[in-house]
């Protein structure tokens, strides 16, 4: 059974555009601050030069709260669907909980409503690559560049959802570039075309 880790900000869900949304009317209404200082950055530690009250401020008041609108990505629930039907193990590897423990709860609660089951949760999660090592998954979905480079350093396949703004990585045969769901089951199907498909769905479409 081929293990699929996948990631939820920029991936699931269009959280990194919301957030940056917010960032940016928060750094130039609020703060009335011009504070970008790397635009490819994804998290706003990064990408603002925030002092680390602004930067609590911030998060506190919205990190949350921006979750419960933000949208799921095109397709990501029908093609999660999907892939759940045809026997791979899907995996949830994030870091969400490590700032705001409310943060995996209220993902957790939409991935319920929109009848979204994982195989395994892996929240508070610092280091992906060792994760994927650990349980045997061997492609990893996430919108960071440096969890997916370091992800093929260490032979595991990797789909970098980037974001246009994001910094550009070289493809090779284990990392590709992508920006949609779509993009990515097609990916998929190619990494895993010389696997075959689990019994139990075999068993499923003959009865």
């Amino acid at each position: 059974m081929v293990k699929i880790g996948i990631d939820v900000d920029g991936v699931i869900l269009d959280y990194m555009n919301v957030v940056r949304a917010y960032a940016e009317l928060y750094d130039f209404c609020d703060l009335n601050k011009n504070g970008v200082r790397d635009r490819q950055a994804l998290k706003v530690k990064q990408r603002y030069d925030w002092t680390s009250e602004e930067l609590k401020y911030f998060a506190d008041k919205y990190f949350v709260e921006l979750t419960k609108v933000t949208p799921f990505n095109p397709l990501a629930i029908e093609i999660i669907k999907r892939l759940k039907d045809e026997g791979y193990e899907l995996c949830v590897i994030s870091n969400r909980g490590l700032i705001h423990e409310e943060a995996s709860t209220v993902v957790k609660e939409m991935f319920e409503k929109s009848g979204l089951v994982f195989d395994k949760y892996f929240w508070k999660t610092d280091d992906k690559t060792k994760v994927c090592l650990e349980n045997g998954i061997s492609i990893i979905l996430d919108d960071s560049p440096d969890v997916c480079e370091d992800a093929t350093e260490n032979g595991i396949n990797a789909l970098y959802f980037r974001e246009k703004n994001s910094k550009k990585i070289s493809e090779n045969s284990k990392l590709y570039d992508i920006d949609n769901w779509g993009e990515a089951y097609r990916r998929i199907k190619e990494l895993t075309k010389n696997n075959t498909i689990s019994t139990d769905i075999i068993d499923k479409n003959l009865n």
